[in-house]
């Protein structure tokens, strides 16, 4: 993690009879935990560990680290296990630790103003690192977690050891901050920038010191001390002027991303007088932050020195790019960069694709040295359709290759996507000096208050579409033809007869996930739904095949036509419920000459949709049924010229096995007329008012209709007048045209006996 201004002031501590010391004070105010309350500033969720660095010129041996206005952030929860000093009766403490390069100083244990552990350490030349470890804390009520806790300030005693520690003879800073203890915030690539660069001397600003600073730009990564530091590739040195130990170095430029930067000021020259010293308490609290004195030297700062922070310089943004090798597997084939609802190549929703971000600095210059980091991919807004549901951006672990990263990522809706990809990550070494979010976050930049914003404007992805479509369930509704008593409970059709499939049907990602965006122009079918045959896009693809339990299946799917759609016929936030299809099975052949086969017992009823786009359903049960070619017949009828005569109809199936026809004794709904020929006529009485049809009551309704047997066995029937005059005739009687049966006439005999019988009409008389 970032060195949290570790250097505030780097000053000799001088007494009688004792040897020479130095302090070294982290003044910022710290916090980590739990982060449960907003009571510390300037950071927080810093998380359950802070590390801090920071660079000795000099071998020098620890003798003590304190901690001052050490504490809880939120008052009354226990604080490291204790409260008020006491220990905590319900916790079961875990002090918080405290460690140099990794070395076990001592431990966190109560709240103090100023908590002192005592330490010998020896320790070298060059970068540390001070760590504090958040203790996890058991609290018998509520569980375990880390405690919350702050410092004002960490101060480090040093002796002298085996040689003289002094601070650095240079400084450079952001403008306009302290010459001490000021950062130097994250800078972007290829965009200028300015610093205060200050000669020092014992912890204070040489103003002694004039002359010329030759400046360079090094990568820290390695943590070497400051003279073996390399110079940034392809950076060239720039100097600047000094004037009593101050001055500003404009326009710094480079293009390229380094994760962790300084700056290294080399004079050669000796300036002309003795410095004045600096006395620094930004927090008042009487601890001398910063050396005080009287200069004496001759302003020699005979040295190469680095900045003491640390920065990073990244790039500005990223270029997003979106591909896949095909439309279920990433890759690199075809970039996905299509916002149409047309438009190709497409992606299904949820399957994997590749998501490349390639850095570039202010320029747009790809900046290689972007080499890792924390890369987040934001699904910004629904571009297609406009205002649509926007999905989930997922993506797995990133690679990096010379300033690229690559991930592989689904994206959960159906249509288009503006994407940004932002990295809070790679500038890490700035995330404690106060640099906000925005301005150490690849992709973003800070408004007037410091609030991110993207820096480029998104890129769009797509076209993704559904990864495939479910039927839930679905049913069948025999006998919907317009021929057929409506609402008929019939558990079977006739050949030729329509018949309603009912289903749902819902588009969903690889997921498993509805794909709410699927209706409108982006659900491939044509809307209002059409049959196949007229659909110019999209296949509903339905199937008919009967597997009888003792013959080889026959597939009826050849025979199967599309009436038209019912019910809902379009996809809305995508889904389409309760869809009707009316459909039937043809009979072979054609009228009239139409060939009887059948019946088709065991019939298999289902449906596969593609739409336009090529997008499958999966497999379901289909729903079962039965088919019957089926005709209507009636008996011959014999009777008097001067009265009715009624004729009995029923409804036949043919039936392969024995090759004949059979009564279709369970057919309650089927509706018929009768063609009357000349001579003839139907009614109810003689007036012959067409209401000669039987409704198991008399002869009033207007058409026929077969209903269950009644006790003579008759289920439907007509009522025929004989109206030629004369003695009588015989007469063919037709069915009127019927959709699905067949018509087969019946004779009707007016004043003819019947068959051998040599009586016409009888009655007994009784005088």
């Amino acid at each position: 993690m970032k060195r949290l201004r570790l250097l505030l002031a780097c000053f000799l501590m001088l007494a009688a009879g004792q040897a020479a010391a130095y302090i070294l004070n982290l003044n910022d105010n710290v916090h980590i935990g739990n982060d449960e309350g907003p009571r510390w500033s300037p950071e927080q969720a810093i998380g359950t560990k802070v590390s801090l660095s920071f660079p000795l010129a000099n071998p020098a041996t620890l003798q003590q680290i304190s901690f001052f206005d050490l504490g809880d952030v939120e008052a009354g929860w226990p604080i490291l296990g204790f409260i008020d000093g006491k220990p905590c009766p319900f916790c079961l403490a875990a002090p918080a630790s405290v460690a140099i390069d990794g070395v076990a100083i001592g431990t966190l244990d109560r709240d103090d103003q100023k908590f002192t552990l005592v330490k010998t350490l020896s320790l070298s030349a060059g970068e540390h690192t001070l760590t504090v470890s958040a203790g996890r804390i058991s609290l018998l009520l509520l569980g375990f977690g880390y405690d919350d806790i702050q410092w004002d300030k960490i101060q480090l005693d040093l002796g002298n050891g085996s040689g003289s520690l002094s601070s650095d003879p240079f400084n450079a800073v952001d403008r306009n901050t302290d010459p001490i203890t000021g950062p130097i915030q994250t800078r972007i690539a290829g965009q200028p920038f300015d610093l205060d660069i200050y000669a020092l001397k014992d912890g204070r600003v040489n103003n002694g010191f004039d002359g010329d600073v030759q400046i360079d730009l090094v990568d820290a990564s390695s943590g070497a001390v400051c003279a073996e530091l390399p110079t940034l590739p392809g950076w060239s040195s720039m100097s600047a002027t000094l004037r009593k130990g101050e001055g500003t170095l404009s326009n710094i430029l480079y293009a390229d991303a380094v994760a962790k930067v300084r700056v290294r000021i080399t004079q050669a020259g000796l300036g002309d007088g003795g410095g004045h010293g600096h006395k620094h308490d930004n927090d008042n609290d009487n601890d001398n932050d910063n050396g005080n004195g009287n200069g004496n030297g001759n302003g020699q700062n005979n040295a190469a020195a680095c900045s003491s922070d640390n920065f990073a310089i990244r790039p500005s943004h990223f270029l997003i790019q979106a591909s896949d090798q095909n439309w279920e597997s990433p890759g690199t084939t075809n970039i996905l960069n299509t916002a149409t609802a047309s438009g190709t190549p497409i992606h299904k929703a949820g399957q994997p694709f590749t998501l490349r971000a390639s850095a570039v600095n202010a320029s747009g210059t790809a900046t290689s040295g972007y080499t890792g980091g924390t890369p987040t991919a934001i699904a910004v807004s629904q571009v297609l359709p406009a205002g649509g549901a926007l999905g989930t951006l997922a993506t797995a672990s990133w690679t990096f290759s010379a300033g690229v990263t690559e991930s592989t990522a689904a994206y959960s809706e159906v249509g288009a996507v503006a994407v940004q990809v932002t990295d809070s990550g790679f500038a890490s070494v700035d995330a404690s000096d106060g640099t906000p979010l925005c301005q150490r976050s690849i992709g973003l930049r800070c408004n007037a208050g410091n609030q991110p914003q993207y820096a480029k404007g998104a890129t769009t992805i797509g076209r993704f579409v559904p990864d495939h479509f479910e039927i839930p369930a679905i049913s069948i509704r025999n006998r919907t033809d317009a021929a057929t008593l409506a609402g008929c409970g019939n558990p079977f059709s006739y050949l030729d007869e329509q018949f309603d499939l009912v289903f749902s049907i819902s588009a969903h990602n690889a997921q498993n996930q509805l794909t709410r965006n699927y209706s409108g122009t982006l659900a491939k079918f044509d809307q209002p739904f059409a049959p196949d045959t007229s659909a110019s896009q999209g296949r509903w693809r339905f199937s008919a095949i009967d597997s009888p339990v003792s013959t080889s299946s026959a597939d009826l799917t050849p025979r199967l036509a599309q009436n038209g759609f019912a019910g809902s016929t379009a996809f809305s936030n995508g889904e389409a419920d309760g869809v009707r299809a009316q459909l039937k099975i043809r009979r072979q052949d054609s009228a009239p000459g139409f060939t009887p086969d059948g019946p088709f017992l065991n019939t298999d009823i289902s449906l596969t949709p593609e739409d336009g786009d090529g997008v499958m359903t999966k497999p379901h049960n289909p729903v079962h049924s039965a088919f019957y070619f089926g005709r209507l017949t009636a008996d011959n009828a014999y009777g008097s010229e001067l009265l009715p005569l009624p004729m009995w109809v029923r409804t036949q199936f043919w039936d392969s096995a024995s090759r004949s026809w059979r009564d279709k004794t369970d057919d309650t709904c089927s509706l018929f007329q009768l063609s009357p020929p000349t001579g003839t006529a139907l009614g109810a009485t003689a007036a012959n008012d067409g209401r000669g049809y039987w409704t198991q009551a008399d002869y009033s309704a207007t058409g026929g209709q077969l209903f269950a047997p009644n006790t003579s066995g008759h289920r439907a029937g007509a009522q025929l007048w004989y109206t030629a005059g004369g003695t009588g005739g015989s007469f063919l009687v037709p069915f009127a045209a019927h959709p699905y049966l067949l018509s087969q006439p019946a004779l009707a005999a007016f004043g003819h006996f019947q068959g051998n019988r040599h009586i016409i009409y009888w009655r007994e008389v009784l005088n």
